[in-house]
C-alpha cells in the first residue's frame, strides 16, 4: 500500500503541473457560471430548473468524461515514450500498484473537479431561482415539485391475458400472423390491448388503482401527473374530472392545438390536484391503503382521449429531498468518471499515445451513439435479422421498366445480419457500463434516484471493473520487455 500511496503522490504532481488541469477547471467553470446566462428556458420556473441542471451538469459531465479518459491514456503511454516507466518497473514496486497509484491520482483530480462543478451549479441555480423575473407565489408552487426526489407509481396493470389470447387466436384463424416469433407476436398484442384499456371514449370513465409498496409513508406529499393525446385538433376545451377516493376534483384545462391530423399532447409536466399537495393517506382508502382515480372524459369537441400506458396517469410521491438526489446523482456521475479513468489508462498500456488516443476517439464516439447501439442490441434477434437480412435484395421482375421486387433473404445474408447482431450485443455490453444511468435527467425531472442503485453503481465501477482493468494492464506491463535509456 505504501508504493500504491508513493505512486499516487507522484502521479498528482505530474498531473497538476501538467498543462491539462487548470484549463479543465476554467472550463468546467465556465460550464455552470457562464452557460447559465444564455440560457432563457420557457418562461417558467420549472422549465429553467430543468434546463439548468440538464445544459450546466451534462456539459460538465462531458467535459470531465473528456479529461478522464485521455489523462488517462497518457498517464502509462506517455511515460513509457519518455523512458521514465522504463526506470520505474526495475524497482520492486508491483506493476499493478504502478496502476493504481496513477488510477488513485485521477480519482483525486476527477472529486476535486466534480466538486467544484456540482457547488457551482448549485449556486448559480440558487442565483437564478432568486431572480426577480419569479414571484414568491412562483416559487412557493413550483419549488416543492421541481427541488424535491419523487418516487413514481405507475397504475395496477389489468389482466389483459385473456384478450391477448383471444386476438392472437383470431389471427391465428384468419391467418394473419405476421413472420415473428410468437413471443414478439404477444408483446405486441399485450401493448395494443394495453392502450385500448387506457382510451376514454367521449363521455366515457375510466378507473386507475394505485398500489404503493410498503416503503412508501402513507403521508408523504402526492401529486398526479397526466399525458395524454387527443382525437381532435383545432382549439377547444376539455375538462377532465378526477375522483381520488371520497373527493372530487376538476382539473379544467385550455388547448390551444396546432391544426395537425396526428394526436397532439395536451397535458405534459406535472400538474398537480390542488394547489398544494395532498398527502397519500388523503387520497387512499383507509383499509387496503389502494389509490383510486376515477378520470371522465367531457371534452364538448367530443374528442377521445389517449392516455400512454407507460406513462399516462403516474401517481409521484415525495420520498426523499433535492439534496440528497443531488449527492446520489454526483455518485453516479464520479462513478462513471473513475471507469472512464480506469479505461484511459487501461488503453494507455495496451498501446503507444497516438493509437490509445485514437481508441478514446472511438469510444467517445460509440458513446454517442448508444442510443442506437442499444436499441438495435436489445430488439429481438428474429426481428432484427428479418428486417436486416433483405437489405438490398431486390430482383428484377419481367423487362427492365417492370418494378422491383424484394427477393428472399439468402443464407449468407442471415447469416452477416446475425453476425451483425451479435456485434451491437457485444458493443452494447462493453459501453454499457460506461453510461451515466440518465442520472442528469432523473435529477433534473426530480426523479428519485435509489441507494441501493448507487452503491450497485459504485461497486461496478469503483472496485470490480477498475480491478479487471487493472489486473489485465499489470500483467501487459509484466509481459513487455523494457528497454533502460541509453547512458549519456
Amino acid at each position: 500500500m505504501t508504493g500504491v500511496l508513493a505512486m499516487m503522490r507522484a502521479s498528482l504532481r505530474i498531473h497538476l503541473r501538467s498543462r491539462l488541469a487548470l484549463p479543465m477547471l476554467l472550463a468546467v467553470l465556465a460550464a455552470d457560471v457562464a452557460l447559465p446566462l444564455a440560457i432563457r428556458g420557457d418562461g417558467t420556473l420549472e422549465g429553467l430548473i430543468r434546463l439548468h441542471l440538464t445544459y450546466t451538469l451534462g456539459l460538465a459531465s462531458f467535459l470531465l468524461g473528456l479529461f478522464s479518459l485521455w489523462a488517462g491514456c497518457g498517464g502509462i503511454s506517455r511515460e513509457a515514450e519518455t523512458r521514465t516507466l522504463q526506470l520505474l518497473v526495475t524497482k520492486p514496486v508491483p506493476r499493478l500498484s504502478i496502476w493504481l497509484g496513477k488510477w488513485l491520482a485521477l480519482l483525486v483530480i476527477d472529486a476535486a473537479l466534480l466538486a467544484v462543478a456540482l457547488a457551482a451549479s448549485a449556486a448559480t441555480l440558487h442565483c437564478r431561482i432568486q431572480s426577480p423575473a419569479f414571484t414568491d407565489a412562483d416559487r412557493a408552487t413550483t419549488l416543492p415539485i421541481a427541488l424535491t426526489s419523487l418516487t413514481s407509481l405507475h397504475p395496477d396493470l389489468p389482466d389483459i391475458s385473456a384478450t391477448v389470447e383471444t386476438d392472437l387466436g383470431r389471427l391465428r384463424a384468419e391467418g394473419r400472423l405476421p413472420d415473428l416469433p410468437e413471443k414478439t407476436i404477444r408483446a405486441q398484442l399485450r401493448h395494443a390491448a394495453l392502450v385500448r384499456a387506457n382510451t376514454i371514449h367521449p363521455g366515457a370513465e375510466h378507473l386507475w388503482t394505485f398500489t404503493p409498496p410498503p416503503h412508501i409513508p402513507r403521508d408523504a406529499p402526492a401529486w398526479m401527473q397526466f399525458h395524454c393525446d387527443t382525437s381532435a385538433f383545432g382549439v377547444s376545451e376539455t375538462a377532465i374530472y378526477c375522483y381520488p377516493g371520497s373527493l372530487v376534483a376538476a382539473i379544467a384545462r385550455s388547448l390551444d392545438i396546432s391544426p395537425t391530423w396526428q394526436p397532439t399532447p395536451i397535458v405534459t409536466g406535472i400538474p398537480a390536484l390542488h394547489p398544494t399537495p395532498e398527502r397519500l393517506d388523503a387520497f387512499a382508502d383507509p383499509r387496503s391503503g389502494i389509490f383510486s382515480l376515477t378520470v371522465k372524459n367531457a371534452d364538448p369537441a367530443h374528442a377521445t382521449l389517449f392516455f400512454d400506458p407507460d406513462d399516462g396517469i403516474v401517481l409521484r410521491v415525495r420520498t426523499g429531498t433535492f439534496a440528497g438526489n443531488y449527492l446520489r446523482a454526483g455518485l453516479l456521475l464520479y462513478g462513471r468518471l473513475a471507469l472512464l479513468a480506469a479505461v484511459g489508462l487501461a488503453l494507455g498500456t495496451f498501446f503507444s499515445t497516438p493509437v490509445a488516443a485514437f481508441a478514446s476517439v472511438v469510444l467517445l464516439l460509440l458513446l454517442q451513439l448508444s442510443g442506437f447501439i442499444g436499441g438495435a442490441a436489445q430488439a429481438d434477434r428474429a426481428v432484427f435479422v428479418a428486417n436486416v437480412a433483405p437489405f438490398g435484395a431486390h430482383v428484377h421482375a419481367g423487362d427492365a421498366n417492370a418494378e422491383t421486387e424484394a427477393a428472399p433473404p439468402t443464407p449468407l445474408a442471415r447469416a452477416a445480419a446475425t453476425a451483425l447482431y451479435w456485434l451491437y450485443r457485444g458493443t452494447w455490453a462493453c459501453i454499457r457500463p460506461l453510461m451515466d444511468d440518465d442520472a442528469i435527467d432523473r435529477l433534473a425531472t426530480a426523479t428519485a434516484i435509489p441507494a441501493r442503485e448507487v452503491a450497485s453503481s459504485l461497486l461496478r465501477r469503483l472496485l470490480l471493473l477498475p480491478l479487471l482493468l487493472g489486473l489485465l494492464s499489470a500483467a501487459v506491463l509484466r509481459s513487455r520487455e523494457w528497454a533502460l535509456p541509453a547512458e549519456s
